[in-house]
């Protein structure tokens, strides 16, 4: 039954229907108790969204990202939901699969529902392109927290990994193990996590005054299929780096794939050293060093500064957050 039909038998216009259902004070009593007796005669459920359109209000907060299959991004979400549920508010996630064509079929979705406010961890070609659709949730009112990566010339709240910082504190480890020939498969260059995270690398070879060279530098695009591939190439080099410096987990996943084929093993053939941990290598007792930022902390605090800005929209100044890194040293930095 439609909201149209409970208006006929109720002898009724819709829009009274939907100010009975909105529990609007200005409809009369002997109105809305007519308009009450046929929706519970019908089993009438009202459908939250056209609810949320009505009264220009929806309890929800969106949250976007990239790859909710990756441990990485399904960890930041739970840190949201603890904070978020909390305040009885839903969550409504949409995952982009690091698209940019999703990414604004998904923020158009969530506009059109009027969500109380967003949570996003942009594309990585969104650092360029992004800024003209979060806008549109700026003007209308609704507060944007960014996530883990940045957007060009953005003043929204935001929080971030110290990526350059965390990246430096690896490959320094790597040096400091006698490592001089140090490959790294770095993010996309056209997201700012990709850029940062070989900033960090290129930052501690030069402080060693380390030949940085062009043949070490391989561009990969956070995926598991870019880390096996390109870890074929580097492990297949007559002359095989010491050591690689890999930019995320998935990456990381793809290059101990391509290392199995080859029955390679690290620190034995190769030095690894990842960005991001690798809870699934435990399993198969692959001890990994690695450097990361608590996921779930970036969550909870997306969502708490989110919160914060809801409760105080016209507030001028905005909140930048970096999370620093922590190193894991379990072995596999060395050099044999």
């Amino acid at each position: 039954m439609k909201m149209s039909d409970i208006a006929k038998k109720s002898g009724v216009s819709i829009a009274t229907v939907s100010r009975v259902i909105n529990e609007d004070k200005n409809v009369k009593d002997s109105t809305r108790e007519k308009v009450l007796k046929i929706i519970e005669e019908y089993d009438y459920t009202p459908s939250a969204i056209a609810r949320n359109l009505s009264k220009k209000d929806n309890n929800t907060i969106g949250v976007v990202v990239p790859d909710i299959s990756n441990p990485y991004f399904s960890e930041m979400v739970e840190g949201i939901s603890e904070v978020i549920d909390r305040e009885n508010l839903n969550i409504l996630i949409y995952n982009t699969n690091d698209k940019i064509q999703k990414e604004q079929k998904s923020l158009q979705m969530l506009l059109e529902q009027r969500i109380k406010g967003l949570i996003i961890t942009v594309t990585s070609e969104s650092y360029e392109k992004g800024k003209i659709y979060l806008d549109k949730f700026l003007k209308s009112n609704i507060p944007v927290v960014l996530s883990d990566r940045d957007i060009k010339d953005s003043s929204m709240d935001c929080v971030f990994i110290d990526n350059i910082g965390g990246a430096y504190k690896g490959v320094s480890l790597l040096v400091e193990n006698k490592h001089k020939d140090i490959a790294i498969i770095t993010g996309p260059l056209k997201s700012k996590p990709g850029r940062d995270r070989l900033k960090g690398y290129k930052n501690a070879l030069s402080e060693k005054e380390i030949e940085i060279t062009e043949e070490n530098i391989y561009e990969g695009d956070f995926q598991m299929e870019s880390g096996y591939l390109l870890g074929k190439e580097i492990l297949k080099r007559k002359k095989r780096p010491t050591a690689v410096f890999v930019s995320n987990n998935q990456m990381t996943l793809g290059f101990f794939k391509a290392m199995n084929e080859m029955k390679l093993s690290t620190p034995k053939d190769i030095a690894v050293l990842s960005f991001d941990r690798v809870e699934l290598l435990d399993i198969f007792d692959i001890n990994l060093t690695t450097v990361s930022a608590s996921v779930r902390e970036l969550g909870v605090k997306s969502a708490e500064i989110l919160l914060e800005r809801m409760k105080n929209r016209d507030k001028d100044i905005s909140q930048k957050t970096i999370l620093q890194t922590t190193l894991d040293v379990k072995g596999s930095e060395k050099k044999v």
